[in-house]
């Protein structure tokens, strides 16, 4: 299943500024359910601690794998990029990699880290689902390395909702805490300070808008992992049915074959072909 499969494009007659987007309802399903999922896996990941207070289960992010987890995600942003940082303004200048072979060493042994990383965090990865994400953006990268390095790099932005987010702004100032609070992070304390906005640890990866990295990360996972869900289709009673388990020309086949219906096993012996 392609992401074409997930969504379908209208544009607006007469206006060509305008288009609309119909997406499937397993891209709904992706964008809600996976991040949900991921957040919740997080949680026993090993990121995240407990303490029960009054009989109530309080999660804590742990200091120790929070700041391991932040010190390799840095290690693989120092191999991409020239990172330059100005108080709170984080700048990622790519580094130019020429030659294929070098690029293909190096895009190997990032891709490697970056699975290796998001499946720390509780995200499932493997490097179908970074290749795919890549060859979204750049088809011309499927057989060319360099502009594989090009595509990673692209990815790992530092935009709300990147691997560099979650880990830099949502995790690291919010370590010892019992819930994820956003807002301004102080370039003293590294906590954040200002309008504040709070959200639960185990929702952590869940909320960010469609352009996002997680959120086209999800999409992405579900298109080259589909599980049975991903091919079922509501009925007009609202019921979820499948398709491929429902009744259909193979097995109308294999059931007048077993039954010899009409003597069509009679039929085809007589056949020489």
């Amino acid at each position: 299943m392609s992401d074409s499969d997930m969504k379908a494009v209208a544009k607006i007659p007469g206006d060509t500024d305008k288009q609309v987007e119909i997406f499937t309802d397993q891209t709904f399903r992706a964008k809600r359910m996976l991040p949900r999922e991921w957040s919740k896996n997080a949680v026993v990941s090993g990121l995240v601690g407990y303490t029960i207070e009054d009989g109530e289960t309080k999660l804590t992010l742990l200091e120790a794998p929070v700041k391991a987890l932040w010190n390799r995600y840095s290690a693989l942003e120092n191999q991409l990029f020239d990172v330059h940082k100005k108080g709170k303004i984080v700048t990622l200048i790519n580094k130019t990699v020429r030659g294929q072979q070098a690029a293909k060493e190096l895009y190997d042994s990032s891709v490697n880290q970056l699975v290796a990383i998001l499946q720390d965090m509780g995200i499932p990865s493997d490097e179908s689902v970074i290749e795919n994400m890549i060859l979204q953006n750049d088809a011309s990268a499927l057989n060319d390395y360099v502009k594989r390095v090009a595509g990673l790099q692209k990815l790992l932005n530092a935009s709300t909702g990147s691997v560099r987010f979650l880990i830099d702004r949502v995790m690291m100032p919010n370590i010892g805490n019992n819930e994820i609070v956003f807002g301004r992070v102080s370039e003293k304390t590294g906590k954040n300070v200002g309008k504040k906005i709070k959200s639960p640890i185990n929702q952590m990866y869940y909320g960010y808008k469609s352009d996002t990295f997680i959120t086209r990360y999800a999409e992405t996972y579900a298109s080259v992992h589909p599980t049975p869900q991903d091919f079922s289709v509501t009925s007009p009673e609202g019921k979820r049915i499948y398709p491929i388990s429902q009744n259909n020309w193979i097995s109308d086949t294999v059931r007048r074959l077993n039954d010899n219906i009409d003597g069509i096993v009679t039929q085809l012996r007589k056949c020489p072909y």
